[in-house]
């Protein structure tokens, strides 16, 4: 009789492990799926991330070339016109319009730079 209930004993010991080990391991598999379901939303998250920070990068590489630009512009434009003419031989009325000429265009070239500034920060605040 204590042999029986012994072998009673132990078959319900084992019943009971054993549906706590299938819960534990359907728990587990629950984890497990979750968790690569999240690093499957991770990699599409980062996927997208990835587009927007390239087109980040494409547009600071555009807002950058412009910049060289204009400041080749600013140069040639300082450049060409001493070139063209000797500011010591020009008559008083040339000399204030080439300088009157020249500040325009540096103010237009610098309020490009300014403004390619300004998007290249905003850009990169993103």
């Amino acid at each position: 009789k204590e042999h029986e209930e012994l072998r009673r004993a132990r078959k319900e010991f084992q019943i009971e492990k054993y549906k706590q080990d299938s819960e534990f391991n359907r728990r587990k598999r629950e984890l497990d799926a979750s968790e690569s379901a999240l690093r499957h939303k991770g990699k599409i998250w980062d996927a997208e991330h990835k587009a927007e920070k390239d087109h980040i990068r494409r547009s600071r590489d555009d807002l950058l070339k412009e910049q060289r630009d204009l400041d080749r512009r600013r140069i040639e434009v300082s450049g060409n016109r001493a070139e063209r003419k000797n500011i010591a031989d020009m008559s008083e009325f040339d000399r204030l319009q080439y300088f009157k000429d020249l500040a325009t265009d540096l103010k237009m070239v610098t309020s490009k730079m300014l403004s390619s500034t300004k998007l290249l920060i905003n850009t990169e605040e993103l």
